[in-house]
């Protein structure tokens, strides 16, 4: 449903194509380019993080001697299970070793991001029904990936935080002030916020692929 909704807003502001109401959803040949892309993308993404995690993983197992480590996986999980870890290398490990590989997933999160804003150009292009958008999206964010990650924390992230910070006193008030009718208040303004987030996130990458794709018109 989400998907549908999203391509229905790049539709709207790329295409100015106007529906209304239940038509405005749809699960056409374009919905279905949609998610396909999101799909691969979401394996290219799975890939990234593992390159992200792995670094840390390997790190852990070395830096700490075998019963400090023991110690620590049989922990529940908890809140607190990083900063054992954390002080756990401190105190036992080896932090120069470990400091490397944490540097060594930094480059690779570092990556992950630049990767991302190449390829996030592809769902407006998959919303519009282009055939191969993931290559378009390289193409077209050649020179630019680090504007468009910008962007997309500009559009999505920024709101996505400030509404977080809003959900806060409300879900305090209707857990332990109000009546439970605010809960359904608190309910329906995560849902609003994660809304407004969505098309946001939407319309940024809409208008950065209109701009960079008409420059590329021109140029040619």
């Amino acid at each position: 449903m989400e998907a549908s909704f999203i391509v229905g807003v790049h539709r709207t502001i790329l295409l100015d194509e106007r529906r209304t109401g239940i038509t405005f959803y749809r699960a056409d040949s374009n919905w279905l380019r949609y998610i396909v892309t999101g799909f691969l993308i979401g394996l290219i993404f799975v890939g990234l993080a593992a390159l992200c995690i792995i670094p840390l993983e390997i790190g852990v197992f070395i830096s700490l001697p075998r019963d400090v480590l023991d110690q620590v996986m049989r922990m529940p999980p908890r809140p607190d299970m990083l900063s054992a870890l954390s002080a756990g290398i401190l105190d036992h490990g080896h932090t120069g070793l470990f400091a490397a590989l944490a540097v060594l997933g930094l480059v690779f999160f570092a990556i992950a991001l630049f990767i991302g804003a190449r390829l996030s150009l592809a769902f407006p292009a998959a919303a519009l029904g282009q055939s191969k958008s993931i290559g378009l999206s390289w193409h077209l964010a050649r020179g630019r990936a680090w504007r468009l990650c910008a962007i997309c924390l500009l559009s999505a992230w920024l709101p996505l935080m400030l509404a977080s910070l809003l959900q806060i006193p409300i879900d305090y008030l209707a857990l332990y002030v109000a009546p439970p009718r605010l809960i359904i208040i608190a309910e329906s303004w995560g849902a609003l916020a994660h809304a407004f987030c969505v098309v946001s996130w939407a319309a940024g990458l809409s208008l950065s692929y209109q701009i960079l794709s008409g420059n590329i018109r021109r140029s040619a």
